[in-house]
Order: C-alpha cells, then sequence, then structure tokens
C-alpha cells in the first residue's frame, strides 16, 4: 500500500498569533535562521511574508540535517529585526552513545575530561594542557584508561604507566602509554581518561551496560500507513501489538502540512500466523471505514536500538538516558569481585539515583494503557 508523503530535509514551523499586532508594529516579514548546531553560527535561510490572518507559518529546508537548529524573528524595514525566539533541534532529541558514556563517567566521578591533546610528540606519549598541575600528586593519573574519543583513532584505547615509569607528569601534563597507538593519535584528538577496575575498561562496561538498558526502556514511536478502499484490516512490522500501542490517529485534515491528528473511532487488533493486524473504523454506528488515501498514524511503545558507534543515538532526553544506563552500570559492579566495598559503594550512588530515575521515567517514558470496549 502506498506510503504517506514524506518530508525532506527538516521543516520549520512558526506560529504568529497575534499577528495584526505585530504588523500594525511594522513588521512585515519573518526570518528564519539555520545553524549546524546548537552552538554553531547561524544563517540566514529564507523570509517568509507576514499574512494577516495567517498565524501558522512552515519552511522545508530539503539538504537540513537532523542534528540542525533553527530560530526566527520578525523584520520590518521600520523597526528593524524584531527579538529572535529560541534556538531548537530540527530534528528528534539525539543522545548519542559518546554523550551518554560520558554523561555516566561524569555523573558517577569515573572519567577525567574529555580532553583535547595538545601535542603528540611520539605514538606512546602525548601532552594535554589541561592536566598541568605542579601540585598535583604523579599517581593521580596512572594506570587509568585513555580513550580517543574524538579524531584520528576514535575508540582506541591505551593504559597509563606507573608513576615509577612517568605516567603521569604534572608538571608538563605528559602521559605516557603503556602501549604505542595505531594510527598514532595527533593534537586537538579529543580523549577520555577512566578509572580503572583492576584490568577492565570502565568505559567499555559503560558501553556495554547501554545495551542491557536498551530492552527494559521505552520511548514512542509511529507507524503510518495509508487506506485502501477495498482493504478493512492492515498487517503492523513486527514489534507493533496490542500491548504496546498508545493510540491510533487519522488525519482529518492534510498531511504533513497542517495534519490535525484526532483519535480513530474504533480500532481492534487481531493475529494472523504470528503477524499483527489492525483493523480502524470511523466513529459512526455501523461499520464505517476510512476512505482511499486517508492516513493513519500508529503510536506505539518501542524500546531504542542498540548501540554500536558513538555516534548511534536514542531519541530521548539526555538526563534520562544518563540515569538509566548509570543503574544498569551499578548494578554490574555490584556484584562479588573480591571487594566488598565496591558492592556497599554501588549501592549507596543506586539508592541516590533512584530518585532522579523516577522523576524521569514518569516525565519521559510512555506509559501503554490497555483498550476497554465497552458493550452497546
Amino acid at each position: 500500500m502506498p506510503g504517506p508523503t514524506a518530508v525532506i530535509g527538516g521543516t520549520a514551523t512558526v506560529y504568529v498569533p497575534d499577528d495584526t499586532t505585530q504588523i500594525a508594529l511594522g513588521y512585515t516579514e519573518i526570518r528564519i535562521y539555520w545553524a549546524a548546531s546548537e552552538t554553531a553560527s547561524a544563517s540566514l535561510a529564507t523570509t517568509l511574508t507576514l499574512v494577516s490572518g495567517t498565524f501558522d507559518y512552515t519552511y522545508n529546508k530539503t539538504d537540513a540535517l537532523a542534528t540542525d537548529w533553527f530560530y526566527w524573528a520578525l523584520y520590518g524595514a521600520t523597526p528593524g529585526e524584531g527579538p529572535a525566539s529560541e534556538r531548537v533541534p530540527i530534528g528528534p532529541t539525539r543522545s548519542t552513545r559518546l554523550a551518554i558514556r560520558q554523561g555516566v563517567g561524569q555523573l558517577l566521578r569515573l572519567m577525567d575530561g574529555p580532553y583535547a591533546l595538545a601535542t603528540a610528540a611520539t605514538a606512546s606519549l602525548c601532552t594535554i594542557s589541561a592536566l598541568i598541575d605542579p601540585d598535583a600528586s604523579a599517581h593521580r593519573l596512572t594506570n587509568r584508561f585513555v580513550r580517543c574519543s574524538g579524531g584520528t583513532a576514535i575508540g582506541q584505547t591505551r593504559r597509563t604507566r606507573t608513576a615509577a615509569n612517568s605516567g603521569y607528569i604534572p608538571a608538563t601534563g605528559t602521559l605516557t602509554l603503556g602501549r604505542a597507538t595505531s594510527p598514532a593519535w595527533v593534537a586537538a584528538d579529543s580523549v577520555e581518561i577512566w578509572r580503572a577496575k583492576g584490568d577492565e575498561d570502565l568505559s567499555v562496561l559503560i558501553d556495554q551496560a547501554m545495551n542491557t538498558t536498551a530492552p527494559s526502556i521505552y520511548i514512542e514511536d509511529s507507524f503510518y500507513l495509508t487506506i485502501d478502499d477495498s482493504v478493512s484490516e492492515y498487517y503492523l512490522p513486527q514489534g507493533i501489538g496490542e500491548l504496546n500501542t498508545l493510540g491510533v490517529d487519522w488525519v482529518r485534515d492534510s498531511y504533513p502540512s497542517k495534519p490535525d491528528w484526532r483519535p480513530v473511532g474504533f480500532f481492534d487488533f487481531a493475529t494472523d500466523g504470528g503477524s499483527t493486524i489492525l483493523t480502524v473504523k470511523r466513529a459512526a454506528i455501523g461499520p464505517s471505514y476510512y476512505s482511499q488515501g486517508d492516513i493513519i498514524r500508529v503510536r506505539y511503545a518501542s524500546n531504542p536500538d542498540n548501540m554500536d558507534s558513538d555516534t548511534d543515538y536514542w531519541a530521548i532526553p539526555l538526563e534520562w538516558a544518563v540515569a538509566e544506563v548509570a543503574m544498569t552500570f551499578l548494578d554490574t559492579i555490584a556484584t562479588p569481585s573480591g571487594g566488598l566495598e565496591q558492592i556497599v559503594d554501588a549501592e549507596r550512588a543506586k539508592a541516590a539515583l533512584r530518585r532522579n530515575l523516577d522523576t524521569y521515567r514518569g516525565r519521559w517514558m510512555p506509559r501503554v494503557q490497555m483498550k476497554v470496549i465497552m458493550p452497546r
């Protein structure tokens, strides 16, 4: 069956409810600015004419990326440019594996950095200006795992040597690695410095904790279908079913500019050979099906994907992702491993984290409600 019209790139939406007042002040246009990130310099993407009686304006930038941001401002020749709106992302919330790992490391005080290399004299000797501290202990950053998180060799990890072998020289911020990097790190590479748990690299354990966390949390996702006149039942992809469906809506107006999503009158599920089948009807007495071309949206709770690289992401707020992964990580290390204090410390950290985690789940994790059909 045909799919709904796709929006290529990104779409900026501007809402001007007090258009009459703004036009009276001399504003005639809406300027939309585009930027590659939240902090990057923005440039003017387009100018839209301010029209009396029109409250909603949209602009589709076909070459936009999901990581782009935009903001808008009113403009008129006499008043000039008005106050700018807040800069907002054009795509979904993106919490990358890199951001989550570093967030967990900083939350649990297991990671220093990330730092940028000032120089890399050899493949096993590098200097970090931020680590210059003549009064620091020479043991502070020895026997740590140093992980390249940006630059020539993302994901490559080496361990610093002992103080006796000049693993860390506080006066110069120099680190000596136990093994040569390959390819060699270079100046401006970004690195994370992790505490060790015996011979284990905690950054790797946190990456593993993310994939352990994925099946235990839910995020909201959507599946779209279009109605065929002669079809009343529609097969849904694997992973969508009655138990995790949040709602079924239809487009009352026009998609995608102003869809006006409304709940369908009735929907029901059946199974056929392990596949889920959806039946939808209008809100009317007796069987009243939707018309050819009508667009239906199924909102459902799904598990996020596994994280296989630092650029993979979950479409959830970073605070929540960090809390979830930190809790899973603490569950992992709170097992007998030769030191009782590790278990005690992990349990204390989990108790403090639980309060925030409950708040984040209550705010952001979708809750599925069972559909109840009342008898007539």
